[in-house]
């Protein structure tokens, strides 16, 4: 079972991680606001919690693909977040091969 749980948790990191980099690429968005956007989301809201996208974002920091710009709001710090040409390089790299694996899937089906 916990093998399951692990599959499943790392799939919905991976499908969130698209996620964030695509909204990041719409807009630059602080943490507040992506929490808000993802909790309209029926499947992000039971999935992510603050908890769990800071840790995501920190990954795409380390990675680069975001980057992040701080911005003093009296005594608060706020950070926003922003999708970098390495992660829209990885978002077009990730459409090209979920697309490529549907389309190899449907023809496959259609094949038979």
């Amino acid at each position: 079972m916990k093998k399951i749980e692990k599959l499943r948790t790392g799939l919905i990191k991976k499908n969130f991680t698209v996620f964030l980099l695509w909204l990041l690429s719409k807009k630059e968005m602080c943490g507040y606001e992506l929490m808000k956007v993802l909790s309209k989301e029926k499947g992000a809201r039971e999935a992510l919690t603050p908890s769990s996208i800071y840790p995501l974002l920190g990954g795409m920091l380390k990675e680069k693909f975001i980057k992040q710009r701080k911005v003093r709001e009296g005594r608060r710090i706020k950070k926003f977040y922003k999708t970098t040409n390495k992660g829209l390089k990885a978002l077009e790299k990730f459409k090209k091969e979920f697309f490529t694996g549907l389309r190899k899937q449907f023809l496959e089906e259609m094949l038979k």
